[in-house]
């Protein structure tokens, strides 16, 4: 009994081995994976939080805030669109340095939460000045876009499908392919 399982297991790996597709399928497709999901999240850890500087970073140069690491300072142009990118959560903080250094903080944004306390622990006399508004989430933006894309895409096959139709009745109009 044993000798005809061993048997039929042998036969059973020589046809895998065989069988080119599922052995491409069953060992390199998985090692192919994971060798590129290594390769995009791999690198030199990446900064966790954006802060923004009015009148950039060189400006931070002397605050002890400014030498913390996983934190990426970005150069704002005006106070206005720095506050719209703390408003919609592109950006943690807003920086204006000075002699009391002043920062916008979104109040419903938990980056801005953490980024916050970072910058107490290093300069516990900065100002807050708090800064309301909803942050865009993933799902805000997702669902209306695939919505529109099967509304064009819709909207394109049948557009399609009327041209071929017209066409083989012997209509004609501009969108018709002609033979």
């Amino acid at each position: 009994m044993i000798r005809r399982l061993l048997a039929v297991w042998h036969a059973r790996n020589l046809e895998f081995l065989r069988d080119r597709g599922s052995l491409l399928f069953t060992l390199v497709l998985p090692l192919s994976i994971i060798l590129g999901i290594g390769f995009i999240f791999g690198g030199p850890s990446r900064p966790l939080f954006t802060v923004g500087v009015l009148g950039g970073p060189a400006t931070l140069a002397h605050n002890r805030f400014a030498h913390t690491r996983y934190l990426r300072f970005l150069p704002v142009a005006s106070r206005q669109a720095g506050l719209r990118a703390v408003r919609h959560d592109h950006i943690a903080l807003l920086l204006a340095p000075g002699p009391p250094l002043r920062f916008w903080v979104n109040t419903h944004s938990p980056k801005g939460y953490i980024v916050e306390q970072l910058l107490r622990a290093a300069d516990p006399g900065a100002v807050r000045l708090p800064v309301s508004g909803r942050q865009i989430r993933y799902v805000d933006w997702l669902f209306p876009g695939i919505l529109a894309m099967n509304m064009m895409f819709s909207c394109c096959s049948e557009s399609a499908t009327w041209c071929c139709a017209t066409g083989r009745a012997g209509f004609s109009s501009a969108c018709t392919p002609r033979r």
